[in-house]
């Protein structure tokens, strides 16, 4: 029993490390690598002749054929010590690796677009040397493929160079659709590192790359959306709003938010569907709302709770008069925009965030933490919507137990009553 037991054991290993190295072998020794492979083959048989029976490929198969001088040995030598050069292009992309495009390292959009990268780059190094000691050893045949193999690589070094470091268009494009194929992978759970990162890396708006990088966050917020969405998804979001804010220190917040919201209407979005594409502008803003009254007062301590304490009356009635007049300069811009206006997935996320400022104003109201003001009293949406209001106050307020829960629902329908008055 026991050697059917190792027997099983070495074959559960047999067939990972077959697995591992045919994954090894597709990624690093396929496409680009071909051409070396082949190469490899054709030289090895020609070392062969030449050791075997003293004469190359050609002088077997046509003995009348006289190499040119411009391919024989000292020739060749000459030509590999210009071409040879051709090695700093790989210590340049190397260089580079550590660069970004949308926050993404050059080295993973080489592993994306370029996978045999490394390995052409070894055997590039190695061609030039066996072209080199081919060349001196006055082999002239194996000394013409080595040749042909450098240049083939130096054709596929400058092509990558080119494409991912030197010119930027190339390189957004490789990027965005890195993104798009990592965004696909990712289910409802792994995309929340994809948002932040991300977040965190948005260029300036000055930048070539500002846009194609909102595109990534949106359709990476659109992936995130798609899962069941609870208070704890709202604090989410709203650290989300907090790291994004932070990269774009030199940049207000209020051009921030209309340039994400911008971004959900991109021609390129088109084809998502309306309830989606509403669901996620409606969360989105429902997290804003979540930041300015949790993390605004202290945008460094990511950790921090609810800012609205009882202690602080005044203190608090103020932040929500200043968050009102926030949010009525955001529906103001959001509403009289060309591109925007009249769109209703706009206007139902206009009165997404509106009610949940409401509600929240009220429920504070009802605890004795905020007075209640006409400028707060102003805010209130023709049209209600609830969709986000529970998640929002539960963020705010987080329940501590059943009967908190309870007591929570009660303030709210209380709080729906007066907004509807």
């Amino acid at each position: 029993m026991w050697f059917v037991g190792l027997l099983k054991r070495f074959l559960s290993f047999f067939n990972k490390l077959r697995k591992s190295i045919h994954t090894f072998v597709c990624i690093h020794f396929s496409r680009w690598f071909i051409p070396y492979f082949l190469l490899l083959v054709i030289l090895l048989y020609s070392w062969r002749m030449e050791i075997a029976f003293k004469r190359s490929i050609i002088e077997t198969f046509l003995p009348g054929c006289v190499c040119p001088i411009y391919l024989q040995a000292p020739t060749i030598l000459e030509a590999i010590k210009v071409v040879g050069f051709s090695t700093i292009l790989i210590g340049w992309v190397y260089k580079s690796l550590d660069e970004q495009m949308l926050g993404l390292s050059y080295g993973e959009l080489l592993r994306h677009k370029f996978s045999s990268y490394h390995a052409c780059s070894v055997a590039h190094i190695c061609s030039t040397i066996i072209c080199i000691l081919s060349a001196a050893a006055n082999t002239s045949e194996s000394a013409v493929i080595a040749l042909v193999a450098v240049l083939y690589g130096f054709f596929y070094q400058w092509i990558v160079l080119y494409q991912i470091v030197l010119n930027s268009t190339s390189c957004e494009k490789i990027a965005l659709d890195r993104w798009k194929v990592t965004i696909k992978e990712c289910n409802t759970n792994t995309v929340t590192p994809c948002l932040f990162r991300l977040a965190e890396t948005v260029p300036s708006p000055e930048s070539e790359h500002y846009h194609g990088h909102l595109h990534c966050f949106t359709e990476a917020f659109i992936k995130y959306c798609s899962q069941s969405i609870s208070y704890n998804s709202m604090r989410e979001v709203a650290h989300l709003w907090a790291v994004f804010f932070s990269a774009t220190k030199l940049q207000d917040n209020f051009s921030v938010v209309t340039s994400v919201i911008h971004s959900f209407f991109d021609v390129k979005f088109e084809d998502i569907p309306k309830d989606q594409k509403e669901q996620a502008v409606h969360i989105l803003l429902s997290g804003y709302l979540v930041y300015l009254l949790s993390f605004a007062q202290n945008p460094e301590d990511l950790n921090q709770s609810d800012s609205i304490d009882s202690a602080n009356h005044s203190e608090n009635s103020e932040i929500f008069r200043s968050l009102a007049s926030k949010i009525a300069l955001l529906s103001v811009y959001l509403t009289n925009n060309s591109s925007l206006s009249g769109d209703p997935i706009i206007n139902s996320s206009i009165n997404c965030l509106k009610t949940n400022y409401c509600v929240m104003a009220w429920v504070y109201f009802q605890q004795g933490n905020i007075t209640m003001s006409s400028e707060i009293l102003s805010l209130t949406p023709p049209v209600l919507e609830r969709k986000m209001v529970k998640n929002v106050v539960y963020c705010l307020i987080p329940p501590v137990d059943n009967d908190a829960i309870a007591d929570l629902d009660l303030t709210i329908s209380k709080a729906f009553a007066q907004c509807q008055k």
